[in-house]
């Protein structure tokens, strides 16, 4: 899932050929920079990756693969300016790489430059209108301007492409839940559930059937969660939804050691903590807590991007 928009990360291509033995030294750097690459060393990646281009023996198409690949691992070390200056190369080696253009309108969604991740994600799909994640791409950046219909016409055409595509239906799900169709959102997180299991579309499918005026929502929650472990994010979310605990605890919950899964737990802790609020028709708590998840959540996070629906509709009355 996005946050998960990492999913969206094409798998290194394998296109550097050997050449002339003369050229060993730098096109065996770049066999082995892809070999750390896909082995998950991004550090090791970049370092070889860099050595083989600035050897000089790179040539050709071969080029724009290098500056791809290198630029994969950037992203995956979070380091986006760095990958999207290697996607300009890559692209300025071969125009007609469209990967290059995925890859580059995803690092824009991660640095919250939806405009640009758009415009990359159009150019992606002139090149192929049958890639789901080219689709998913730019829903999600749409989705992160606030432009829900837009959003839910591309995940529309990502499952067209791949009907068992989890990240479509996730965030149309999302989509039609921040649209006010909460019933339309449970059918989404439904199907995504049927999918793939994961917490947040459990707990997202029952605040959609809970707000669409479904009565009971919290049998079809306890069935959901059953399997889930208890000791694991968002485990306490559930037990607060089942009256087992409160918001005070799921606060608890989510510190972590790792300073940037406490960001992503904390922010959801807001946008759980605000439904409950509003579910128990206390608006004003809801707002505040919607209000603090819009100053401090990672950008482009699925959390993020509910909170923010929420706190553009003023946190309407739970059945409108």
């Amino acid at each position: 899932m996005l946050n998960k928009i990492q999913v969206f990360l094409i798998c290194p291509l394998l296109l550097i050929s050997f050449g002339d033995p003369a050229m060993a030294n730098g096109y065996d750097d770049a066999q082995a920079g892809i070999a750390e690459l896909r082995s998950g060393n991004n550090a090791g990646a970049i370092r070889l990756l860099t050595r083989a281009l600035d050897s000089g023996q790179i040539v050709n198409g071969d080029l724009a693969t290098a500056h791809f690949d290198r630029g994969l691992a950037w992203a995956n070390s979070g380091e986006y300016d760095k990958a999207i200056a290697d996607y300009n190369d890559a692209i300025r080696f071969n125009p007609h790489l469209v990967d290059a253009y995925h890859s580059r309108g995803v690092a824009w969604v991660k640095k919250g430059e939806y405009d640009r991740a758009i415009a990359d994600f159009d150019k992606a799909i002139r090149f192929n209108a049958q890639d789901a994640e080219t689709f998913d791409g730019r829903g999600v950046a749409w989705i992160n301007k606030g432009e829900y219909d837009k959003a839910v016409a591309d995940f529309n055409d990502a499952i067209r492409v791949n009907k068992h595509d989890t990240v479509a239906f996730f965030y149309r799900g999302l989509a039609e839940f921040s649209l006010g169709n909460f019933g339309i959102a449970a059918t989404d997180f439904a199907q995504k559930l049927q999918l793939s299991q994961d917490g947040a579309a459990i707990i997202l499918l029952y605040l959609s059937r809970a707000r669409s005026g479904v009565s009971d929502p919290e049998a079809k929650l306890a069935v959901d969660s059953n399997a889930m472990d208890a000791a694991k994010w968002p485990a306490p979310v559930i037990a607060m939804l089942l009256g087992k605990s409160s918001t005070a605890t799921i606060f608890e919950k989510a510190a972590d050691a790792n300073a940037g899964i406490q960001k992503e737990q904390m922010c959801e802790a807001d946008f759980y903590s605000g439904e409950w609020s509003l579910l128990g028709e206390d608006k004003d708590k809801a707002r505040d807590f919607f209000n603090r998840a819009v100053r401090q959540c990672p950008t482009g996070s699925w959390a993020a991007i509910a909170t923010a629906a929420e706190a553009r509709s003023g946190v309407k009355d739970t059945t409108e």
